[in-house]
């Protein structure tokens, strides 16, 4: 298992092997602690440098990352609170992280109040950084130092686990982290008991009974104790409850408090993530001295966590050098849902009198008015008329218009239009022609960093089975009515699946797969060699490959032993696994993965193997036919079932892609080759797409899916060579 130069964000990023991992290296840290051999690893992190930045009031989150930083031999600097910072002077997050990286930190523990903050400032920086909590969001090093606890505590494991909860449940993020971590292990059974406005959401209970985890809800604490080796209680959140008063809140706890007549009988381990709130006292002073209390170890645990999760992530591991060139990606979202612009223009429409400007429609009713002043039109010197249709059978609340002669309008102004109204059509008319129509969609999370006009986030979703954004993770669903069944199909399809695939776009440019050439190798498509060196620089190997040459297995073999030593590659294997499985969904066995010569297989290969299906390798040597052998799962060489559908995986698609290709109008390559000899072909991956609008795929009847797409614009910003390319 490897950590190395991975962003800890949420939960969700983390693997179950992953979690146990962290757990045995940080009883490894309790050993060294309680053997006296405190700073064993003082020389392991030094001259490495921590940078926190706590937008809010922190204890505990900041002093053990303090002390674990010292005990490995690191610095630690920054800021606790927004006084005295440039923050009160308007900084954005983002020129706060690119800050932090020119004074040359290694690593960024950030918290922040609100949702999908720390997402950003990932994605921004080019070193590791560490949620320390966003919002009412996830504070993940909480819950590995609380799972660290249940671990120490259960045998050494994290299966077979019977918790309570009690307290505040419902707006907090400890409980909600924890439960979520839980449900990546067997045989969990969660229990509570709390008032309705405190208690689990219906949600988080949905989520965790999909994973099948058991959860029960008890009338009374003591009904929940008698259930449970642990109980983990929690303070309320009143900072987090508008318009609800400390005694009313204070009045719902009191049945639920934590004193000795409830765990008198209790011979579990009582949990807090701290602080306990004096003044509502959620657990009582003489329980601190019992034999149940567990939350003292639990505070020390944070060190051991946090300890083996900064020397997992800086180890072995060179500096990053401060790059001032921004990621052009962090300008664009993909939230905009194209519309079908109709060929002409009806007579009568709203906008059936404007030359060139703007139409904003499907807007609630009265909104125009608010976007007209939001939008500063008039100070401006544009022209604004708004309109508004009463209720009808269509709308049945009414809705609005707005036209103005605006010719462009920036992704600023788009945000607060949407702030106002959620999800307009805006219609971009030139010459009395609509040439742009899309819907824009906004996070609906009220808290959500991309609401923040000031910080300019992008809006961005993914779509794992829902629909999600990108920095608060939470579900957004589609409500303007006038999308079609097809526009809404394509904007789906067209969202990465997961967060990974921006992931492995980012890391292309990190690893310097585009510029790190000693020279411009040109291939018959003017490309940039990009073939071997993508490939080589995401499988971290240096090249070792191409040692193998047409030893498809053991070239097989070496890959997957690289998933090991590579963090890089372990995703984009994992990812277009992912996607393969989506394929092998829609039609019935035999499948196989086949990838072309060499390069391909890098690939195709660890897909193969995680997946358990035969690999075909394809590959051809100067002045012979072209070979095709056949890998099976457990290593050994075989042959096919007779009617076998292929997903083919390339590393690279472009003009001069081996896939497809005419040699005298003669259909060549990897899929007329695997058709030739009864393979069903329908669909290739690539790794990589060079964006050449080819057309040869479609007409072959071949499905194109990529991870990341490279455009001219990409290569300008990120090639050695950008004229070449």
């Amino acid at each position: 298992v490897r950590l190395m130069f991975n962003d800890v964000i949420s939960i969700h990023d983390l693997t179950s092997e992953q979690i146990l991992y962290l757990c045995e290296k940080a009883e490894d840290m309790k050993n060294i602690e309680k053997s006296g051999q405190r700073f064993k690893l003082s020389d392991s992190l030094k001259n490495r440098k921590l940078a926190y930045m706590f937008y809010e009031p922190s204890t505990r989150t900041k002093l053990s990352f303090d002390t674990a930083m010292n005990q490995l031999g690191g610095k630690r600097d920054g800021f606790i609170g927004i006084e005295g910072t440039s923050i009160r002077k308007s900084e954005s997050i983002m020129d706060t992280v690119k800050m932090m990286e020119a004074n040359h930190f290694d690593v960024i523990v950030m918290r922040n109040p609100i949702d999908g903050s720390v997402q950003w400032a990932a994605d921004v920086a080019n070193i590791p950084v560490i949620n320390g909590g966003d919002g009412k969001n996830e504070h993940p090093t909480q819950s590995l130092l609380d799972i660290f606890t249940l671990y120490s505590n259960n045998g050494k494991k994290l299966d077979d686990i019977s918790i309570g909860f009690g307290g505040d449940l419902s707006h907090g993020r400890t409980v909600k982290s924890l439960c979520i971590m839980l449900s990546y292990f067997k045989d969990v059974k969660i229990y509570w008991a709390a008032e309705d406005f405190l208690g689990i959401p219906l949600e988080l209970i949905d989520y965790l009974e999909s994973k099948n985890v058991t959860v029960i809800r008890e009338k009374n604490v003591k009904d929940v104790l008698d259930k449970v080796d642990f109980y983990y209680m929690t303070r309320p959140q009143l900072e987090r409850m508008e318009g609800i008063s400390k005694s009313l809140v204070t009045k719902m706890l009191k049945q639920y408090k934590i004193d000795m007549d409830k765990i008198k009988n209790f011979n579990g381990k009582l949990l807090h993530p701290m602080p306990v709130n004096s003044e509502v006292e959620e657990i009582e002073k003489n329980v601190y001295f019992s034999q149940a209390q567990g939350f003292l170890e639990q505070a020390e645990n944070g060190i051991f966590m946090r300890k083996a999760l900064l020397h997992e992530l800086l180890k072995d591991k060179d500096y990053v050098a401060f790059n001032s060139k921004l990621d052009y990606d962090l300008l664009h979202g993909n939230n905009k849902l194209i519309r079908k612009i109709s060929p002409k223009i009806k007579q009568g429409l709203f906008i059936d009198n404007l030359n060139t400007g703007i139409s904003i429609d499907h807007l609630k009713y009265g909104a125009a008015f608010e976007i007209t002043s939001k939008l500063n039109l008039a100070d401006k010197g544009y022209i604004a008329m708004p309109a508004h249709l009463p209720p009808d059978e269509e709308f049945l609340n009414g809705k609005s218009f707005l036209k103005t002669n605006m010719e462009l309008i920036s992704e600023r102004e788009l945000k607060l239009v949407a702030l106002v109204s959620n999800e307009p059509t805006i219609n971009i008319i030139k010459d009395g022609i609509v040439v742009d129509k899309f819907v824009y969609l906004l996070c609906r999370n009220e808290n959500c960093i991309t609401r923040d006009v000031k910080e300019d986030v992008p809006p961005k979703f993914f779509n794992d089975g829902n629909i999600k954004c990108r920095y608060c993770r939470q579900k957004y669903v589609i409500l303007n009515r006038k999308i079609s069944v097809e526009e809404k199909k394509t904007f789906v399809e067209s969202l990465p699946m997961s967060l990974n695939e921006d992931f492995l776009r980012r890391s292309l440019i990190s690893t310097g797969a585009f510029k790190d050439l000693d020279k411009p190798v040109i291939f018959t498509s003017g490309e940039l060699g990009i073939y071997y060196n993508n490939t080589e620089k995401l499988c971290e190997d240096n090249g070792k490959f191409k040692d193998y040459g047409n030893d498809s297995l053991a070239m097989i073999n070496h890959c997957v032993a690289m998933m090991n030593e590579s963090t890089i590659f372990d995703k984009v294997i994992k990812l277009l696994a992912e996607k393969v499985k989506q394929i092998l969904s829609k039609k019935p066995q035999p499948w196989a993965i086949s990838g072309g010569q060499r390069r391909d297989w890098v690939f195709s290969g660890p897909v193969a193997r995680i997946l358990g299906l035969p690999h075909i390798s394809l590959y051809k040597q100067t002045g012979e036919k072209d070979k095709i052998e056949v890998v099976m799962p457990d290593g050994s060489y075989g042959d096919l079932v007779e009617g076998t559908n292929s997903v083919h995986i390339v590393d690279l698609v472009t003009l001069a892609s081996s896939v497809i290709r005419l040699e005298d109008s003669v259909e060549k390559g990897w899929v007329p080759m695997l058709r030739n000899k009864g393979i069903n072909v329908e669909n290739v991956i690539a790794v990589t797409d060079r964006m050449q609008k080819d057309d040869r795929l479609d007409k072959i009847g071949v499905n194109l899916h990529t991870l990341v797409e490279i455009d001219e614009e990409f290569l300008k910003m990120y090639s050695k060579f950008p004229t070449r390319a």
